[in-house]
């Protein structure tokens, strides 16, 4: 079983997620992966790891938010896959 967050809409719509990582994983503990398209240069590469689940949620935030991304009233729900 894996834990992953989902960053949703209110109408149930995925805009992104975070998945837990094992704990050996020296890159990061959460992988992170956006669902809505979202133009990305080479100086915004993918995929992103990050070690603080608060701070990865914030910055997925934010992040959409300056691609232009709605994100009103989308909230994180916690899924097992």
């Amino acid at each position: 079983m894996s834990v992953v967050h989902e960053l949703r809409r209110q109408d149930g719509t995925m805009i992104a997620w975070l998945q837990e990582r094992p704990h050996y994983c020296d890159r990061g503990r959460y992988h992170q992966g956006i669902e809505v398209p979202i133009v990305r240069s080479d100086m915004d590469p993918a995929p992103r790891y990050y070690f603080d689940l608060e701070r990865v949620k914030a910055e997925t935030i934010a992040y959409l938010v300056a691609k232009k991304v709605d994100v009103a009233g989308a909230m994180w729900v916690e899924a097992q896959y």
